[in-house]
């Protein structure tokens, strides 16, 4: 996922710089490195900061992702626990009943 992100932001970097500078001549290889107009290197800086703020905000996307998943599953989990119990307080009370039942007829055949 980062990957396309990426690439993505890299698209729309190229895209947006390539009206305001143009690579091919703005931008001359030189012996060990190369050489940009002030107008290409302060594009360039400004992409490169915004590229490190969506990363950063990409960062904190995922981990509200992660957040969210984990409070989904925390709430699945504690609906099963939920479910469980009521199902549980439910079986005693028929055992409940049952006895009660029982013990009913037992004084009604001691009473006889």
């Amino acid at each position: 996922m980062n990957k396309i992100i990426s690439l993505f932001l890299i698209y729309v970097l190229s895209a947006s710089t390539s009206s305001a500078c143009d690579f091919k001549n703005d931008i001359k290889k030189v012996e060990g490195g190369y050489v940009y107009t002030t107008a290409c290197h302060m594009l360039i800086g400004k992409k490169l900061e915004e590229l490190d703020i969506r990363i950063k905000q990409v960062d904190e996307l995922n981990k509200a992702v992660e957040l969210k998943d984990l409070a989904l599953r925390k709430s699945e989990e504690r609906n099963a626990l939920w479910m469980d119990t009521a199902y549980k307080a439910n079986d005693r009370l028929n055992q409940y009943e049952s006895a009660r039942q029982t013990i009913g007829w037992v004084h009604f055949g001691l009473g006889v």
